[in-house]
């Protein structure tokens, strides 16, 4: 606790001491703070939390006027500024102004029912599984699943920083156990949220986890069956799936960078109705443009309510591929040449060269990507069975390790 209050002191008394005025939310969870920076009229904010990937380090997320993410560009500038000591130190009469916005929960409130079929959810009554994960959300979105009268069954339904961080082991327990509740308690589905409250991971009725494409290419359907000719957007290196299930559907389907600035812009366009991504964050541009697993909770018990049938039946209509992925070493100096080669070697192939390079070859597909943080590059082949899969990753490893000499 101590530790807690001692670093938001340090960081809001930094922010006060350059003439910027704060608006302190204190405890909220990041989709409850990207939503005030807007409603509060702010230039930005930030959001601090410890890492759920390591105890040892804290989080903090800047975003800009419209609560969305920066771009990697503004992401740099702010880090240079940072460790050459180069921001504003403002006179003592010019300091900036704390103030604590009492009414934000209530705006939050307002726009999340506003964006749901309310009725719809409160005749069905939709029995749900949520284990909170110890997220900011299990003060929050009590209240509202009591508005919609929805019967929950919470799990850690309780803020507790110290369980933030997951080992891998510790995730899949959660995820296990998730299984295990849900058929026994014949609930509707389960869900999992993530440390920040922003991701979701479902069970069906069945206690069947839906891996990454599987909830994504649902949550498509499900919005080309209640909007004709919906607009999604995903980021490009998503299964062909989503752009098989989109023609079927008589769907759109648009593809971005591989990164939360562009999927949160796309967002932003006024004709798409859904953005999401494989590792469960989606976005319903009818409420605001970044990712809230509240929101994605709340979509998926109405889309539920309004088919009056359970998940598992749903599934039977998403394709099936195998996906097979490999990680190829190459030096930083290399890149470059690389990419060069691979856009030769393409160049009569039907390809999307959006982020990375996708290459489609009848059926199956073939995804090379750069890392932007490490030495290597990332191979992807998509097929109907898993020996053709793992032949395309093999053919353009080798490529790849031939042109590195």
């Amino acid at each position: 606790e101590f530790r807690r209050v001692l670093f938001r002191s340090a960081l809001i008394s930094g922010i006060l001491s350059s003439g910027v005025n704060v608006h302190d939310l204190q405890e909220m969870p990041i989709s409850v703070a990207r939503y005030a920076v807007p409603k509060l009229s702010d230039a930005g904010g930030l959001h601090a939390r410890k890492s759920p990937f390591d105890k040892q380090f804290i989080d903090i997320k800047f975003f800009e006027s419209r609560g969305m993410a920066l771009s990697s560009g503004k992401e740099k500038g702010i880090e240079n500024l940072f460790y050459r000591e180069d921001f504003r130190r403002a006179k003592m009469e010019e300091t900036g102004e704390l103030v604590f916005p009492h009414r934000m929960l209530e705006f939050y409130h307002q726009g999340f029912l506003d964006a749901l079929n309310n009725k719809a959810i409160m005749e069905y009554k939709p029995k749900v599984v949520i284990d909170y994960a110890f997220s900011a959300a299990a003060p929050i979105f009590p209240w509202l699943l009591g508005k919609l009268g929805c019967e929950v069954v919470a799990l850690n339904a309780y803020m507790d920083e110290n369980k933030l961080t997951k080992t891998p082991e510790e995730f899949q327990a959660a995820l296990k156990q998730l299984s295990d509740i849900v058929p026994t308690l014949r609930a509707n589905f389960g869900v999992l949220f993530d440390a920040g409250a922003e991701k979701i991971f479902v069970v069906d009725e069945k206690g069947h986890l839906l891996e990454g494409t599987e909830l994504l290419a649902l949550f498509s359907l499900f919005t080309y069956r209640h909007h004709k000719g919906a607009k999604t957007v995903v980021p490009v290196n998503s299964s062909q799936i989503l752009a098989d299930l989109a023609k079927a559907n008589g769907g759109k389907l648009q593809w971005s960078r591989i990164n939360y600035y562009s999927l949160m812009e796309a967002a932003t366009q006024s004709d798409v109705a859904f953005v999401g991504e494989a590792d469960g964050g989606f976005i319903f541009p009818n409420f605001a443009p970044f990712m809230d697993a509240m929101m994605s909770t709340g979509k998926l018990m109405e889309f539920t309510a309004l088919e009056g049938k359970p998940i598992s039946t749903f599934l039977e209509q998403i394709p099936k591929k195998i996906q097979v992925t490999q990680k190829v070493p190459c030096s930083w100096e290399m890149k470059g040449t690389i990419m060069r080669h691979l856009i030769e070697d393409t160049a009569n192939e039907k390809r999307d060269l959006i982020d990375g390079i996708k290459v489609n070859l009848n059926g199956s597909s073939i995804m090379i990507l750069p890392d932007a943080d490490m030495a290597i590059f990332h191979v992807t082949a998509e097929a109907e069975n898993e020996k053709k899969a793992q032949d395309l990753v093999a053919a353009y490893v080798d490529k790849i390790k031939k042109w590195q000499g």
